[in-house]
Parts: structure tokens; sequence; C-alpha cells
């Protein structure tokens, strides 16, 4: 399927990042599959009806079959909120950090976090990811 996968990525118009594949031990490494899903999401539809069509595959007929529009919605959202954490993990992780700009830099965060989530959610939800994915508060 990896091979399929590939294929129509290489034949859709964003032809970058051609697999799924994560790695444990980078920080962003999860963030880059769910993100390519997003962009390839084509390419995901294309791979699932070749495996539901050569049969044996009923897993991918039912996802399909479940997939909806607020589902993709959230996982793009999703996404972008892990691009935002990833950045402001690398702000934290440089060796040459100035502690100094630490209050701007989460402040920046917070704003995007506002423009991404809450515009299109709720404050609760702005705040639960908050302390689940940044903060790692109970």
């Amino acid at each position: 399927m990896s091979t399929s996968f590939q294929s129509f990525v290489e034949a859709s118009e964003f032809s970058r990042g051609s697999h799924l594949s994560a790695a444990k031990h980078r920080f962003c490494s999860f963030s880059k599959p769910m993100a390519r899903f997003v962009l390839h999401f084509d390419a995901i539809v294309n791979v699932l009806n070749r495996a539901a069509a050569a049969g044996g595959a009923s897993w991918a007929e039912s996802w399909m079959a479940n997939i909806d529009e607020a589902a993709l919605f959230t996982l793009g959202m999703a996404t972008d909120l892990a691009s935002s954490c990833i950045q402001l993990t690398r702000f934290f992780d440089r060796d040459d950090m100035d502690i100094s700009r630490i209050n701007e830099e989460v402040y920046c965060f917070d704003q995007e976090l506002e423009v991404r989530v809450a515009n299109h959610g709720s404050q609760r939800v702005k705040l639960v990811f908050m302390s689940n994915m940044v903060f790692k508060f109970p």
C-alpha cells in the first residue's frame, strides 16, 4: 500500500512527503504524518478505494463510510495546532534560547491558538488543548 500511496502522491498537486512514517525519537515526528495525511487526503482516499476494491479490507470501507467533513476539519485544526506546538517547542529547545523572550513567545503561541481554535470553537477547547498538550497538567 505504501507504493500505491507514493504513486498517488507523486501524481497529485503536492508531490512532497510521500510517506506517513514517524520516528519516535524526534519531537516533531508525529505531527508531520498527520499534516501529510491532511495534505494528501486525495491519495489516502485513492489507496483506501484500491484496498476496498481488492477485497478483504472491510476496515477501509468502514472508515470511508464514517469519515465526514467535521472529522476532517477537526483533523486539519489539530494539525495546525501541532504545528504551533512544534514552533514553541523548537524555541525552547534551542541552545541559544533567550529567556527574556519567553513571555513574547508564549504570548504569540497563545494568540495563534486564539485564532486557530477560539474562532472555530470554544475557549474551553483552547484551555483543554493547552493543559493536555502543552503544559501537561492533569
